[in-house]
């Protein structure tokens, strides 16, 4: 599911093995900006993990379970959409 408060959003929020998963979804269509992931730069980091800390301070249930930041990176290319997945990517 997506999260959106005030300070921003998460694009997917992912419960899996106990894991809870926040997810940042960047999208390229060229590589004029260079790659997806390259945009998910220190301040992009600890705004997430900011609306994170609020997700989890409304949704107290989640407070014992470990938690992990993935960045899922997708680049068209001649109309073909590739997908690199980094987990635990900060």
């Amino acid at each position: 599911m997506n999260f959106t408060t005030k300070f921003g959003e998460i694009d997917i929020i992912s419960l899996y093995n106990k894991i809870l998963i926040f997810v940042e979804v960047k999208l390229r269509r060229c590589k004029n900006f260079g790659v997806p992931q390259s945009s998910v730069h220190q301040r992009k980091r600890e705004k997430i993990k900011k609306i994170a800390k609020f997700y989890l301070h409304e949704n107290s249930d989640y407070l014992k379970l470990k938690i992990r930041f993935d960045v899922i990176a997708i680049t068209i290319k001649n109309n073909k959409a590739y997908l690199k997945h980094f987990i635990n990517a900060f």
